[in-house]
């Protein structure tokens, strides 16, 4: 488990990962995996699973924080909800990756920010003053799940890994 101050952005953001070095076999956003993916494995066991297809034939190993935020974007895969992967962020603006989600909100305090999607990657406009690792994303998927975030978590989906 991730406590949140240990949370750090993934050196390798797991979306461009997967499309870069998974999707040519398994489809984007896993469209060619069955529906046997990750069915009766515990965490444990999909983390190997995902860390030994990177070694071979992703060509690109993964360990640590990588590898943990690869297996949070399979279980998003695998339960069909928004996935969010924090990459940026500094003052003004909050951006990163997202997997199946039609809208993205930032909630600092009492104030919502409307976030932009375009392709997998998403951006807020972060007003000044406010510091928004003390926010939560919350993501709206196509089909109308939904997945709330701490923004330190930095990666998850409905259930983050912290």
């Amino acid at each position: 488990m991730m406590h949140l101050a240990q949370a750090q952005i993934p050196p390798h953001p797991p979306v461009a990962y997967y499309n870069a070095q998974c999707a040519r076999c398994h489809g984007p956003g896993g469209s060619f995996y069955g529906p046997t993916l990750g069915k009766g494995k515990n965490d444990a066991q999909l983390r190997e699973v995902i860390r030994q297809m990177c070694e071979g034939q992703g060509g690109m190993p993964l360990q640590g924080i990588d590898l943990e935020a690869q297996l949070a974007y399979h279980r998003a895969i695998i339960r069909r909800e928004p996935f969010v992967c924090v990459t940026l962020i500094k003052p003004g603006r909050l951006a990163g990756e997202v997997y199946d989600a039609k809208s993205i909100t930032l909630q600092v305090g009492s104030k919502r920010f409307a976030g932009r999607i375009s392709g997998d990657g998403f951006s807020v406009i972060v007003p000044k003053g406010l510091d928004a690792r003390g926010g939560t994303i919350t993501a709206i998927g196509s089909k109308g799940s939904k997945s709330v975030l701490p923004v330190k978590a930095i990666f998850g989906s409905r259930n983050p890994l912290r």
